[in-house]
């Protein structure tokens, strides 16, 4: 059991309880035998029919260091979790195309309560109170947002849309509103704001360039602000005046502000410093133009901190910015991502 916890695809922390939850996976390819990473001077991807398929699909709780490990739930399925707010629970999803059942499960392995959906559905996120548990849920040419009230008994859906339109869950706002991006092929992208209890939906993004989609929003420190990375796949790569570039929206009064340049050719995460005066963002796709920035929210000027890295993850009190550094799972020399510590001032 050793070598999942090297290895493992997923790794969840939880409060001050520094639990751990690996989730038997893909990621078990980038092994050889002693469960180490094998090397190789190429990435070429292992032909899919290769990979070890997990059978059954576990999952299993430890702490931090790996000890006390248990297993909390099984299935020949693949599944789904995600761990309540206060980590004294997870929702799993188990099922196929037909249906799909959440199920509410203890640290200790025992359900404490279920929920059965037609169709599929992916991925699951709770509620910052605990209260909802939502998915995305597939059902032949149509797609709907569904929250889960946490003894399972209610489902509520909340947006439906058709094929042609993809939807995203993008977080949670201060107020406990759902954050939805929808985009359709002939239409901007929008950031969508549910209120789960009243049943009322507004859009965020009223913005003066177009989107074809967003990267994953960041609330400021104060809450008071909206940041997102506004993505433009090729149109603008390397104007600009337009191009991918950071946004924030006025989570009080709605009003939009570009706070980067533009230009950027693909894009990543994005964090706050920890005072609300910087964002920090990920440009991927152009090695030369690639890696971490820096943008001064009141100025819009950016600068490149590192090159090399895929994905900002966290700005630290310190002044330490944590990114990810990762090849693809599956192929010969890759592994598990790596994350690096940046000073925010020196990039060192």
């Amino acid at each position: 059991m050793t070598a999942i916890f090297r290895s493992g695809v997923a790794l969840a922390m939880v409060g001050l309880a520094l639990l751990a939850v690996s989730l038997v996976a893909l990621a078990l390819a980038c092994d050889d035998d002693d469960g180490e990473p094998t090397p190789s001077s190429t990435a070429t991807q292992a032909p899919v029919d290769e990979l070890p398929i997990p059978d059954p699909w576990e999952v299993h709780i430890a702490a931090a260091d790996g000890s006390g490990e248990s297993m909390v739930y099984v299935d020949d399925r693949a599944s789904d979790f995600e761990w309540s707010p206060d980590g004294t629970e997870l929702a799993v999803a188990t099922g196929d195309l037909d249906s799909t059942t959440v199920r509410f499960i203890g640290l200790d392995g025992k359900e404490r309560a279920q929920a059965t959906l037609d169709g599929s559905s992916y991925p699951l996120s709770w509620s910052p109170d605990g209260r909802y548990v939502v998915t995305m849920v597939s059902v032949g040419t149509s797609e709907a947002v569904v929250a889960l009230t946490n003894d399972g008994a209610t489902q509520k859906e909340l947006f439906t849309a058709p094929g042609s339109t993809y939807l995203l869950l993008s977080g949670w706002l201060p107020s406990g509103e759902l954050l939805v991006e929808k985009g359709e092929s002939t239409l901007p992208a929008e950031l969508l704001a549910f209120n789960i209890d009243a049943g009322t939906s507004r859009t965020l993004t009223d913005l003066d360039i177009y989107a074809d989609y967003f990267g994953r929003p960041e609330v400021s420190p104060n809450e008071h602000s909206l940041a997102v990375m506004v993505q433009q796949g090729d149109k603008g790569c390397g104007s600009p005046e337009n191009g991918n570039s950071i946004w924030t929206i006025d989570l009080e009064n709605g009003a939009t502000t570009q706070v980067s340049p533009g230009g950027y050719c693909g894009g990543g995460g994005i964090v706050w410093s920890p005072d609300g005066m910087q964002i920090a963002f990920s440009v991927l796709g152009v090695p030369d133009t690639s890696g971490v920035f820096v943008t001064e929210v009141a100025t819009r000027e950016a600068r490149r901190l590192a090159a090399g890295l895929n994905n900002v993850v966290a700005w630290l009190d310190d002044g330490t910015i944590l990114a990810e550094q990762y090849t693809c799972v599956g192929c010969d020399g890759g592994g598990p991502p790596k994350v690096l510590a940046i000073n925010s001032a020196t990039g060192d």
